[in-house]
């Protein structure tokens, strides 16, 4: 019987241990790395670190620092060459969002981590990487725009581009002609970027897919669409053979609007010429042009079959000039002695200043170039971590159109952090360095990265009689939420700020009002999240508003006594 309960009472320690050891990771061993068993060259994959003990627990408390490496170089990695610091909000767990891409050529590629502190930590995982369809022609990868819609209208200065294409891609916007911004397609090919300041009232989108190397492998056709303010939608005034005529000939007036209009009128030095539809949305007549010689200014006026006006001032300016006299035979001219042309002077750079950006890795220059050249077109900027290896190139736009003043400005983005040298040179209108035109090396740092959190989920929106509750998930590292009001031509205004995934909106009685409202996850430091969660429709009232005013007052004179206390 003795023997008995020993063993009963020996097994029941053992158990104790067991699970005691269990429950409580050891210090990290080696590294565990997740990332997908096939990428695609020019793919950026998520890859998640694990500091794992000799049981493949995770050691939450490992505060070591990491280097990734791979067995190609060219591949892009988080932080090359630098360590990266697990902080006790990782604990044990390090998630890398689109952060390796393997470049140049296809194969097994090792990807490694070890410690960087010392200690002999490491981890490695053997990835698949295949060419997929990059390496063909321009047109292998499709790439489409969905949003805004061919020959579609909008309302207001502000649009939202969206589209499809390869998942995890980097994707080049263009409005009319210009490029706009690169952003990267989701893990579905889903790629948006919010445009806003439109000022034309006709506009041009496309969109191309990029390679690893940054070239474009696949091409979105042309999207047009326009932007109106008004009842009336307007496109134009065209006047032919052009805006600079001979005194009393032919011209035609052709204004492009909305169709069905039942009034459109042209003024021009006071007469009224009325122009007629020829084709849809096509106004169109022909008149004399004014017969003395000057400047015009042209205004149109607008109106609906239901009396809707509009009128555009100066819309356009036409040129009149006096007929040509035929030449008179050229009387010899005694030849006059060309004078010295002056000697140019060499210019040079001045006043070089920077500012930098470290939430956003960008460095802003502004300069003064004295006795600049005559064919002086634009600028290039050289810059790298070392003077002798500047590998990094970016190209401003033309050197007349950034220069206010007598200061010149331009930047250079996406840097990681770290100490970087920079040179400035000019180049002529043929994007061609201009001889002995550079500037000095200028030095500069990108501090620690600014904080950066995930977008907000969907949010779902439950109504009873009183009041409308919006929730959503909570996103992990948002020390808080900025709710937004949407208007219905798409402005995002700031309505109230909350550190709960959830807020409350009370409705005053019998009252039926719907609103748009959207969420932004914000950092410790402020930071916003990139994108705005879906637009929800939330049922308020007259009496909402007021009601959140009084109440926001309320809890702001409570806490003003409970400090002043």
């Amino acid at each position: 019987m003795f023997h008995k309960i020993l063993f009963s009472f020996s097994a029941i320690v053992g158990s104790f241990f067991v699970m005691t050891a269990n429950s409580y990771a050891g210090d990290a061993v080696r590294f565990e790395i997740d990332a997908p068993a096939v990428a695609t060259l020019g793919e950026a994959i998520d890859v998640t670190v694990k500091a794992v003990d000799s049981d493949g627990n995770v050691d939450k408390n490992y505060g070591g620092s990491i280097i990734f490496s791979t067995n190609n170089i060219g591949d892009i990695v988080p932080m090359p060459g630098r360590s990266i610091k697990f902080e006790a909000e990782n604990a044990g767990v390090y998630k890398f969002s689109k952060g390796v891409t393997f470049k140049n050529i296809k194969g097994k590629r090792k990807l490694v981590v070890f410690d960087s502190d010392g200690k002999d930590i490491e981890g490695a995982v053997q990835i698949l990487v295949e060419e997929g369809a990059q390496t063909g022609g321009a047109d292998d990868v499709e790439v489409k725009i969905l949003s805004p819609q061919m020959n579609g209208a909008i309302k207001g200065s502000v649009v939202t581009v969206s589209g499809k294409t390869r998942k995890n891609s980097k994707v080049r916007i263009f409005l009319n002609g210009k490029e706009v911004k690169t952003v990267i397609s989701d893990k579905d090919g889903t790629f948006t970027l919010p445009l806003s300041g439109l000022t034309l009232s006709d506009n041009v989108l496309k969109a191309e897919v990029l390679d690893a190397e940054n070239k474009a492998i696949g091409s979105s056709k042309e999207v047009k669409f326009s932007k109106t303010e008004d009842a009336i939608s307007f496109y134009g005034l065209i006047v032919l053979p052009g805006t600079t005529l001979t005194g009393s000939t032919d011209m035609t007036l052709n204004v492009k609007a909305m169709k069905g209009l039942s009034e459109v009128i042209v003024t021009l030095d006071g007469s009224a010429i009325a122009l007629k539809e020829a084709k849809p949305g096509n106004y169109t007549t022909t008149t004399k042009a004014p017969s003395k010689t000057g400047s015009y200014m042209l205004d149109v006026q607008m109106k609906t079959e239901t009396g809707e006006k509009s009128e555009k001032k100066g819309v356009t300016k036409i040129e009149v000039i006096a007929p040509k006299k035929p030449k008179e035979p050229e009387t010899p001219q005694p030849e006059i002695p060309t004078p010295p042309t002056p000697t140019q002077k060499q210019a040079e750079f001045k006043n070089i200043k920077t500012e930098t950006l470290n939430n956003i890795g960008k460095v802003i220059f502004t300069f003064e170039l004295e006795n600049a050249p005559e064919d002086l077109g634009f600028f290039k900027i050289n810059y790298g971590e070392d003077p002798k290896n500047m590998m990094g190139e970016v190209l401003t736009h033309e050197a007349k159109s950034i220069k206010k003043g007598d200061l010149y400005s331009w930047y250079v983005p996406n840097l990681r952090q770290g100490d970087y040298v920079f040179q400035i040179t000019a180049l002529d209108k043929n994007k061609e360095p201009i001889k002995e035109v550079v500037s000095e090396i200028i030095k500069a740092t990108i501090g620690k990265d600014a904080c950066t959190i995930s977008n907000v989920g969907p949010v779902s929106v439950e109504t009873n009689q009183t009041k409308s509750v919006l929730s959503w998930d909570r996103v992990e590292g948002a020390s808080g939420y900025n709710l937004y009001k949407v208007s219905p031509s798409g402005e995002y205004t700031l309505f109230q700020k909350t550190v709960d995934p959830s807020y409350t909106l009370f409705l005053s009685q019998g009252s039926i009002v719907y609103e748009d409202f959207a969420v932004k996850a914000v950092c410790a430091d402020g930071t916003e999240s990139k994108d705005y969660s879906n637009a929800s429709k939330v049922q308020t009232g007259p009496g909402a508003i007021a009601f959140i005013v009084i109440l926001s007052a309320f809890i702001g004179l409570l806490v003003f006594r409970r400090k002043k206390v």
